[in-house]
């Protein structure tokens, strides 16, 4: 499996929708550097909960849906949040989508409106 984009919608501190993309089609090593806070562990965790639907803290803890929503979509009113990861897997793209939203800010509204997608 090769990433070649990420879209991140509403993602901890990505407000709006951003694309990373990864050059030269995803081959090669890519670093990310920042400083604290600049968003390189919440990047980690889109893919992590893009894969798996779930994400842990630094000791063991499951993060919540309502911490994962970026906090200015949340003071905006907006209560969703999603990642799209575009990937190659033995020469054929793939994009996995998973997004969640909610009408209230509350864990168990976020789990049932959770949809997972391949295409």
């Amino acid at each position: 499996m090769i990433i070649t984009k990420i879209r991140l919608s509403n993602f901890g501190p990505y407000l709006g929708e951003h694309d990373i993309l990864f050059g030269n089609e995803g081959k090669g090593i890519h670093l990310f550097r920042g400083g604290t806070g600049q968003g390189k562990t919440s990047l980690q965790n889109s893919i992590i909960w893009a894969l798996y639907g779930i994400v842990h803290n630094r000791k063991g803890k499951e993060i919540p849906p309502t911490s994962i929503l970026n906090r200015e979509a949340h003071s905006n009113g907006i209560f969703s949040f999603g990642v799209q990861l575009y990937f190659t897997h033995n020469q054929k793209p793939w994009i996995l989508n998973r997004r969640t939203s909610s009408r209230f800010h509350q864990d168990k509204r976020y789990r049932s409106g959770e949809k997972f997608s391949q295409i």
